[in-house]
């Protein structure tokens, strides 16, 4: 079973640090939890993004590069996004719009607040 608390954590782990590609999140899913179906990881994915969307921890952008100097649009298509499968695989092109997240200063004070929740050692499920 994927932990939903250890999901979340390191999708705020990562969010803290930098924009991150929500296809981030299912590969490391896919790491963490092979045994686990696609559609298991993916909807894991999905809730964990969900929830910290919830609460205000993380936000979701659109954006082309993403190289630091391109300005960042918020994406209030949550809906949209969430349903659409393409919106959580990498993007094969340089110049594909594509949804990464990032921490909000809320999320980065509860990241730093709580304690590290340590991911689980790669399980065949």
């Amino acid at each position: 079973m994927i932990d939903p608390a250890c999901v979340e954590h390191e999708i705020l782990d990562s969010g803290v640090d930098d924009y991150t590609g929500l296809w981030e999140i299912v590969w490391w899913l896919n790491g963490q939890f092979p045994g686990a179906s696609p559609d298991e990881r993916l909807d894991a994915a999905r809730r964990g993004v969900g929830e910290l969307l919830r609460r205000g921890w993380i936000e979701l952008y659109r954006g082309d590069r993403f190289a630091g100097d391109e300005p960042q649009d918020v994406a209030t298509d949550i809906d949209a996004i969430f349903s659409d499968p393409a919106a959580w695989d990498a993007p094969r092109q340089e110049d594909k719009t594509h949804i990464r997240f990032a921490a909000t200063d809320e999320g980065e004070r509860a990241y730093f607040s709580t304690p590290r929740v340590e991911s689980p050692a790669p399980t065949q499920q």
